[in-house]
């Protein structure tokens, strides 16, 4: 792993990195370094290579602000790679970035880099099941077992997928056993163990968070409401499309293709919101940050709330006005 990211250092382009003299002491270090695992935690140059990001020309208060505190988290190893967005109005304020893209992958964290959202991405999913519920493929109260007839077992028959939604369904905590990551990462076997399961209590009656769960529920919602519109006219090109396609892509694909022409391109961020990585991105050099278990430090209250202050006072010497 070390001698590919030595080669990534040494074949990266003038203008994937904003300082090419940085670049040049940051492959040095990592080729002297050889087996650290973190080879340039250290060095100044490394956040500097890219630096503030400008907007029309300037560099606002708040986003110097944001950017001192981000490389003194960095500097301070608290995190190895990370991004920060402000957006006031709807109007970018501020964008930085810090770090590298995991422990062994020195590619710097750039503003396009990918991390993995983790549960935002149940609000995506949500957000995809709402929008066949408002294009009238699936209703609220549609039982789930009458659009993805392998649900309809175990005490499932009547689950709606407002129940769904809700976290009211009962299917929470359904880890089957002997699991590997590679079988918690096959979107079709995992929304086959879903449909076979028994609710851990009456659906309908409790709400407990399904934690790792809800994509595999929603996921398989959004599947088979697609499918059951393969021959079926919909008002939008995008519904129609990701039915029409179904016979040539597993259930994930299905749900990756639909998020991706009905929610991320029409806002923008076909290459930011992406629900599943496809070979293109993951070939991407530098595009997708690695993950990477967090030190086990316990945070004292009152470490976060002098941070807190210290921001709240940068912020207002950056500004020259209130901390609001």
């Amino acid at each position: 792993t070390e001698a590919v990211n030595r080669h990534r250092l040494e074949t990266c382009h003038t203008h994937d990195i904003d300082d090419n003299a940085a670049l040049l002491r940051i492959r040095d270090k990592v080729n002297h370094d050889g087996g650290d695992s973190c080879p340039i935690r250290s060095m100044p140059e490394y956040t500097k290579a890219y630096g503030l990001h400008k907007h029309n020309g300037a560099v606002s208060g708040i986003e110097r602000a944001l950017q001192e505190c981000m490389d003194e988290l960095w500097r301070d190893e608290w995190v190895l790679g990370a991004q920060c967005s402000v957006y006031v109005s709807s109007q970018k304020v501020a964008d930085v970035c810090v770090g590298q893209c995991g422990p062994l992958d020195p590619m710097p964290v750039r503003p396009d880099t990918v991390f993995n959202t983790f549960s935002v991405t149940k609000a995506i999913g949500a957000t995809a099941v709402l929008q066949l519920v408002d294009r009238n493929v699936i209703h609220l109260d549609t039982k789930i077992a009458d659009i993805w007839p392998g649900f309809g077992q175990n005490g499932k028959e009547n689950i709606t997928v407002a129940q769904a939604l809700a976290h009211t369904a009962g299917l929470y905590h359904l880890i089957p056993p002997n699991m590997t990551t590679s079988k918690l990462c096959d979107f079709n076997l995992m929304a086959h163990e879903i449909a076979k399961a028994k609710p851990l209590h009456e659906p309908g009656t409790r709400q407990v968070y399904h934690y790792i769960t809800y994509g595999w529920l929603i996921g398989g919602i959004i599947q088979h409401a697609l499918q059951t519109t393969t021959d079926t006219h919909t008002d939008t090109q995008s519904t129609g499309t990701a039915a029409k396609d179904h016979h040539q892509q597993d259930g994930g694909s299905i749900v990756s293709c639909f998020v991706r022409n009905s929610i991320a391109a029409p806002l923008g961020l076909a290459d930011e919101l992406i629900v599943g990585l496809t070979p293109d991105v993951m070939a991407r050099r530098g595009k997708v940050a690695s993950l990477h278990k967090p030190p086990s430090t316990t945070v004292s209250e009152q470490e976060v709330e002098s941070a807190i202050e210290r921001l709240e006072d940068t912020l207002q010497d950056g500004e020259g006005g209130t901390k609001e």
